[in-house]
C-alpha cells in the first residue's frame, strides 16, 4: 500500500495545491493521500482566510483522502518546530509510505546533506553561527550565513538555502532522520512563483500574492478551484490579523513586561518594544512594522503576537510539543476512504496513540488521556478565538463532528 503525506496550510487552497496533489497521483499512483493540516492561525503568525472546518471539507475536495489536526501551538511557531509537528504526526499514523512536499530544488541528496550538517552542527557552523547572532541579525539570516560559509564552494547548496520552501524541505528531512522514519522523501518541484513571490506564473499564484489580492479586492478567480472561491465568497467575514488589534492591545497595555516574558518565543528586548508601541499604535500591522529591526524580523514578531493573542506560554507550548506524539485528531475524510481511517486504528491498536474522532466523546471519557485532554480543551480555547472574530459559533470542536464527504 502507497500513502502518500503532505504537511500544508491552505491559506486558501490554490491551484499551486492542486498542482501538487496531481503530481503526486500521476507519480506515485498512491492508494491514499493523507495531509496534516495548519490551523486557524499560521505558521507565520497570520490568521487563515478560511477555518480549519473549511480548509478540511476543500481539501477533500481536492483529492485528499484524510484530514489531520496540526494543534495550534505547534502551527504557530518555526518552520522547524511546525516540520517537526507535521512529519511526527504522519509518522503516528504509521500508514504513510512516502512524505511529499514542493520545494525550489529537487535535489534530494543536496538537501539532505544539509539537513544532516544542522543536525550534527559541527564546529565551525556553530562558530559562524554565533559570531552572526553576536552581530545582532535575526535567527534564520544567521543560520543562512552559517550555512553558506560551510557550502561557500557549492552554490547549489547556497541556492538552496536562501530559498523559503527548500527551507522547509530541509526541515522535514531533518525530521525524518531524526524519527529515523520509514516514510520516504519525495520532492515535487515547484511549478510557479515562491512563498512570498507576487508574481503569477500561468494560472499558479502563491498563497501570499492570493492573500494579498483578496485585501485588496482584486479578482482571484483564476488562481484558486471554484469550489475554493465559492466558499471565500460565503464565509461571512475574510479575517485578518488586524481583526485581532483589539485583543493584543489590551493585553499589552494591561500587562507587564513579567507577563510577556513567560509567552512562548518573547526574547529579551521584544517586551518592552510591544508595550511601548502599542501606547502609540492601534493596529497589529503598524505595531509590527514599529518593532521591527535586524534581530526581530516581521514574521518573528507576527508569531510572537499570535502566540501573546492564543496566551501560549513556554510551559503550555512545552507541554503542546510533549504530548504531540500521543495522539492524532481527525479532521475529516472521503467516505470512500473509510478503510483507511480503519487501518490507522488498527495499526495503532498496540502503540499509545489515541486515534481521535471525536473531541466531546474523547473528553469525557474517564480512561482518555489527560495530557491530550488538556490539549484539545487549550484546543477549543485557541478555535473559539478565531470563530469569535470570524463572526461564527463557538465550542464548534464540541459541536462540530468529524467531516465525512
Amino acid at each position: 500500500m502507497v500513502v502518500a503525506g503532505i504537511v500544508v496550510e491552505y491559506n486558501p487552497f490554490h491551484n499551486g495545491h492542486l498542482y501538487q496533489i496531481q503530481k503526486i497521483k500521476e507519480r506515485l499512483n498512491p492508494d491514499y493521500i493523507i495531509v496534516a493540516l495548519g490551523n486557524n492561525f499560521t505558521q507565520r503568525g497570520e490568521v487563515s482566510i478560511l477555518d480549519k472546518y473549511d480548509k478540511t471539507e476543500l481539501a477533500i475536495k481536492m483529492g485528499v483522502d484524510l484530514v489531520l489536526e496540526i494543534p495550534t501551538a505547534l502551527t504557530v511557531s518555526s518552520a522547524e518546530n511546525f516540520a517537526k509537528a507535521g512529519v511526527t504526526l504522519l509518522e503516528n499514523t504509521k500508514v504513510v509510505t512516502h512524505l511529499c512536499f514542493g520545494a525550489e530544488n529537487d535535489d534530494i541528496e543536496k538537501i539532505t546533506s544539509i539537513a544532516k550538517t544542522l543536525i550534527k552542527e559541527p564546529r565551525n557552523y556553530k562558530k559562524v553561527l554565533k559570531d552572526e547572532l553576536s552581530k545582532g541579525v535575526s535567527f534564520p539570516v544567521a543560520r543562512a550565513n552559517a550555512i553558506n560559509e560551510i557550502y561557500k564552494n557549492d552554490q547549489v547548496a547556497k541556492d538552496i538555502i536562501n530559498k523559503p520552501n527548500n527551507i522547509l524541505a530541509i526541515e522535514y528531512m531533518k525530521e525524518l532522520i531524526r524519527l529515523n522514519s520509514k516514510m520516504t522523501p519525495y520532492i515535487i518541484k515547484r511549478n510557479g512563483p515562491g512563498f512570498y513571490d507576487t508574481d503569477i506564473k500561468d494560472n499558479i499564484s502563491s498563497a501570499t500574492n492570493i492573500r494579498k489580492m483578496l485585501e485588496d479586492k482584486k479578482d482571484i478567480s483564476n488562481y484558486i478551484p471554484e469550489d475554493v472561491l465559492k466558499k471565500i465568497k460565503k464565509n461571512k467575514k475574510i479575517l485578518t490579523i488586524d481583526d485581532f488589534s483589539d485583543i493584543l492591545l489590551y493585553i499589552l497595555r494591561t500587562n507587564n513586561k513579567e507577563y510577556l516574558e513567560n509567552i512562548y518565543e518573547v526574547k529579551e528586548g521584544i517586551d518592552n518594544s510591544l508595550i511601548e508601541s502599542s501606547k502609540k499604535n492601534f493596529t497589529i500591522t503598524s505595531i509590527i512594522d514599529d518593532v521591527k529591526s535586524k534581530r526581530f524580523t516581521y514574521t518573528g514578531i507576527s508569531r510572537i503576537i499570535a502566540n501573546i493573542i492564543l496566551g501560549i506560554t513556554k510551559d503550555s507550548y512545552k507541554h503542546s510539543l510533549e504530548t504531540m506524539p500521543k495522539y492524532v485528531r481527525v479532521l475529516g475524510f472521503k467516505q470512500s476512504s473509510e478503510e483507511l481511517l480503519s487501518k490507522i486504528v488498527k495499526a495503532n491498536k498496540r502503540s499509545k496513540v489515541a486515534i481521535i474522532t471525536n473531541v466531546n466523546k474523547y473528553l469525557k471519557d474517564k480512561k482518555s488521556n489527560k495530557d491530550i485532554k488538556i490539549e484539545l480543551e487549550k484546543e477549543i480555547e485557541y478555535n473559539n478565538i478565531y470563530q469569535i472574530k470570524a463572526n461564527l459559533d463557538i465550542n464548534s470542536d464540541y459541536t462540530k463532528n468529524m467531516l465525512v464527504l
